[in-house]
C-alpha cells in the first residue's frame, strides 16, 4: 500500500517554515552548544530570547519625529551597592525629546522654564550651553 501523498502546497510551502529568526536561532544553538539541552529545552530558551527581543524592538511606525527609545532601570528595580548596569533589570520607554508644542513655544522665545512649568516639571532647568527641553517618558504597551 502506497503511503498518503502530501498536499502539493504543502510540499511546496513547507520549507518557508524553516526560514524563520526563531528557526534560525534553534539550528545555531542545536549546532554550537549541543550540551545545552534536548529539543524542548532549546525551544522553550529560544522562545524566551525572542520574547526578550520583541521587548526592545519597537516598530518605527510607534515613534514619531522627537521621539527615541531608551533603556531605562526599572521602577520597581533595587538598587545595590556596585551593582553594574548589566546586572540591572531595565525596561524600554519612549522619551519625547522634542514635540511640535515644543518647536512652536521655542520658535515664540518662550522662556525654558515656563516650558518645564508647563510640563509639570518643578525644579529649574539645569544649564546648558543650547535651551533645555523637558523629556516625557511613555511606556510601551
Amino acid at each position: 500500500m502506497i503511503g498518503a501523498q502530501d498536499h502539493d502546497r504543502e510540499t511546496q510551502y513547507r520549507p518557508q517554515a524553516g526560514k524563520t529568526l526563531r528557526q534560525a536561532l534553534i539550528r545555531f544553538i542545536t549546532q554550537e552548544f549541543p550540551r545545552l539541552g534536548g529539543p524542548w529545552v532549546i525551544q522553550l530558551f529560544v522562545d524566551k530570547l525572542l520574547t526578550l527581543v520583541d521587548t526592545y524592538r519597537i516598530a518605527r511606525e510607534r515613534l514619531t519625529p522627537g521621539q527615541t527609545l531608551w533603556p531605562a532601570v526599572a521602577i520597581d528595580e533595587r538598587p545595590g551597592y556596585r551593582k553594574a548596569m548589566a546586572y540591572t533589570r531595565q525596561v524600554p520607554v519612549i522619551l519625547t525629546i522634542a514635540n511640535q508644542d515644543d518647536v512652536a513655544a521655542l520658535r515664540d522665545q518662550t522662556a525654558p522654564l515656563t516650558m518645564r512649568m508647563r510640563k509639570g516639571a518643578s525644579s529649574p532647568p539645569l544649564t546648558w550651553p543650547c535651551c533645555f527641553i523637558a523629556a516625557t517618558v511613555t511606556w510601551p504597551s
